[in-house]
């Protein structure tokens, strides 16, 4: 398929060459008024989704696993993940779903000993999940900082933590870790996006880049107008065409977008900090901010879809085209807006899903 697959609270797909939403069957069995989305992947044949239960029966059985298949018919099921999540991402290797993340308090303090981080595959064949070892991050106490990002990048894992270190894994090698990001900030989520071989970080309005060749940390400069001091800023690469990291933040009530041309990322980050010349101003597509945005790229266009809470009648989306510099809207998807949603291409291109943190 080459449809928009969104999940939140009813799951529908845009397609884009007749514009038009399609109401999907619902997994009724798992995601249910008790439940959110937490994360997903596209496979090149099923979406895979991971969800939140809101009121678990224990604490370590908060998580449970269903997927669409190819033609997004509903529905398997899959056991459920082996440790529970209350901050988690997916990332599709080529033969298994990689969950990632951390169970956390209400303030972002790690609820266990292991809740610095933990990772476990999930092979969709056999529906079997391996727990791998957990993830040799390190960071304070305090509230807010253990929060974890991840991205693979084709062959490798890499992870970060908010105020704390970085760490790399393969599933030959396991884990080796890696120096500090040059990031700092108090209760903010941390982001991460793949760009060729390197990975692109931003928390709290920061910006850092991990060189695989040099084995480092590079700090970008941001614009400094107007203040990048917002926790959600959304980073998103199309690394497949142009090489560009597309960064939207919601400041003060409203949504200001930037680019950054990675190709000059690459020629500007060896002197630091990085040039401004580097940045882009984008187009808004609308005032609505960004709790409750997730976006995509389609192999064409970085796709955004929107809401804001239960009482939204609206709740649509729109397609940004970074060749031609134009944003156009689509209709508002078939159910009203809703807090927190899983977003993916089901097209050719890799589908990573970019989502706001459950609310």
């Amino acid at each position: 398929g080459r449809e928009l697959f969104v999940y939140s609270g009813a799951t529908a797909a845009w397609n884009p060459e007749t514009n038009t939403w399609r109401q999907l069957a619902y997994p009724s069995t798992n995601f249910n008024a008790g439940a959110q989305p937490l994360t997903g992947v596209w496979t090149g044949d099923q979406v895979i989704l991971v969800g939140y239960r809101l009121h678990p029966p224990t604490r370590e059985d908060n998580l449970f696993v269903t997927s669409y298949g190819a033609d997004l018919g509903c529905c398997r099921s899959y056991p459920d993940p082996p440790f529970s999540l209350t901050y988690g991402e997916a990332f599709w290797t080529g033969d298994e779903m990689l969950l990632i993340g951390a169970l956390l308090d209400s303030n972002g303090t790690p609820k266990t000993e292991d809740g610095l981080g933990r990772l476990a595959g999930l092979d969709p064949v056999s529906g079997v999940w391996t727990k791998y070892e957990a993830p040799p991050l390190t960071g304070s106490g305090f509230p807010g900082r253990g929060r974890i990002s991840a991205a693979w990048t084709g062959t490798r894992l890499i992870a970060w933590i908010a105020w704390g270190n970085a760490a790399e894994w393969t599933k030959d090698d396991g884990w080796r870790p890696l120096p500090r990001p040059p990031m700092q900030g108090d209760h903010c989520r941390p982001r991460t996006v793949v760009v060729g071989e390197d990975v692109f970080a931003m928390l709290c309005g920061q910006a850092a880049v991990w060189s695989d060749a040099a084995q480092r940390w590079y700090s970008i400069r941001v614009p400094d107008s107007p203040p990048w001091s917002s926790d959600l800023c959304i980073p998103i690469a199309d690394s497949t065409v142009s090489g560009l990291v597309d960064v939207w933040c919601s400041l003060g009530g409203g949504n200001v977008s930037w680019r950054v041309d990675s190709s000059k990322m690459q020629a500007t980050r060896y002197s630091e900090p990085a040039t401004l010349s580097q940045w882009e101003l984008l187009p808004n597509p609308a005032a609505t901010r960004l709790e409750s945005t997730a976006i995509v790229w389609s192999g064409e266009e970085f796709l955004y879809f929107s809401g804001q809470g239960t009482e939204v009648e609206e709740f649509g989306g729109w397609g940004y085209d970074p060749e031609t510099n134009v944003m156009h809207g689509f209709p508002d998807a078939p159910w009203p807006g809703r807090w927190g949603q899983v977003a993916l291409w089901t097209g050719d291109e890799r589908s990573e899903e970019h989502t706001s943190e459950l609310q």
